[in-house]
């Protein structure tokens, strides 16, 4: 008689520090708590919703080892773009590398319908692509090579760490970064301003003593009610909306009311929904 084997379990340690260097951990902005919570109630379609794209037609040959180089560096330059957030939503946690290379296609075999036709299933992807919160990246790149010198790049990033604002700037940055490596020079850009600092500036400025007085104030000013603003219109302003109500009990004949449930027998209604 053979003795019953016991199956085999491999035991993994946890390590809390596996993954990227974590440099830093800040306040998230008001904002940031606003969109994050969002995209936890409304799961990954309200995720999606967030999603931010921006694309460039680059006409004339492109380098492609350069053109990473540049995005490399354009990351390292804006810490938004290694950001990612605690699980609780309370955090934003920058890490000294949480890059994603660029993703880069190679279509200049097809024909130009077929190189276009990519191109649209490039921006239906990105509109559907769900950005993980809590482990990042928050930003993806995109270098699609239609021909030799036509070249569609995409950048989509999660409205929690971009907008439409900061946008311009990345692929400002971007074109003089790639510009200094293809010239051979060497660039010189002003520090840029960084998420993370103004986030702790504004929780600093949260627990001051300016902005208790101007929470105080506005509160005080408005205390009464919002004042009506009469702008000149093509119509005449509504009357305002107040949800002051009150109550008229009617009563109705047995007889009315037992027609009434009749008719909603027959056509397969409850009362509440005859009246």
């Amino acid at each position: 008689m053979k003795r019953a084997t016991q199956p085999a379990f491999t035991v993994v340690d946890f390590d809390p520090f596996a993954g990227p260097e974590l440099v830093r951990v800040s306040p998230i902005t008001d904002a940031q708590a606003e969109i994050w919570t969002a995209c936890q109630f409304g799961g990954d379609d309200a995720n999606r919703s967030y999603n931010e794209s921006v694309s460039l037609r680059l006409a004339g040959p492109v380098d492609k080892d350069a053109f990473e180089q540049a995005w490399l560096a354009l990351v390292q330059r804006h810490e938004a773009l290694r950001t990612a957030f605690s699980a609780d939503g309370q955090q934003s946690c920058l890490f000294r590398e949480l890059t994603r290379p660029i993703d880069y296609q190679d279509y200049s075999a097809l024909s130009i319908g077929e190189a276009e036709q990519q191109v649209i299933n490039l921006a239906h992807a990105d509109a559907q692509y769900r950005f993980d919160l809590t482990n990042g990246p928050l930003v993806k790149a995109t270098l699609l090579k239609l021909n030799d010198t036509t070249h569609h790049f995409t950048l989509t990033a999660h409205h929690i760490i971009c907008d439409g604002w900061s946008t311009g700037i990345l692929l400002q940055d971007m074109g003089k970064l790639y510009s200094a490596l293809i010239q051979g020079i060497t660039l010189k850009l002003d520090p840029a301003p960084q998420l993370g600092d103004y986030a702790l500036a504004q929780q600093a400025y949260t627990g001051s003593t300016d902005y208790q007085h101007h929470e105080v104030y506005w509160l005080n000013l408005y205390r009464d009610g919002v004042p009506l603003v009469d702008l000149p219109t093509d119509s005449p302003r509504p009357v305002p909306r107040t949800f002051a109500g009150n109550r008229v009990d009617v009563a109705l004949e047995k007889a009315l009311v037992q027609a009434l449930k009749q008719v909603g027998v027959r056509t397969g209604c409850s009362f509440v929904t005859t009246l």
